[in-house]
């Protein structure tokens, strides 16, 4: 059982790092500078594909 403190802290984190990782893909690909971007972009990819099916095998 967690407490819904830091199940709500945990939220905001695991948000705020998503959203960050987007912003920083955003700017590298507007800077020009396309490798960075494509490595944290196909990071992003996994982790959101790893969330789905893990989400799914826990149903």
């Amino acid at each position: 059982m967690f407490d819904p403190a830091s199940r709500l802290l945990g939220v905001v984190l695991h948000r705020t790092i998503l959203v960050g990782t987007v912003l920083v893909v955003m700017r590298l690909l507007a800077e020009g500078v396309y490798r960075p971007a494509i490595a944290l972009g196909a990071l992003l990819a996994v982790f959101g594909y790893m969330r789905l099916t893990d989400a799914a095998l826990l149903e």
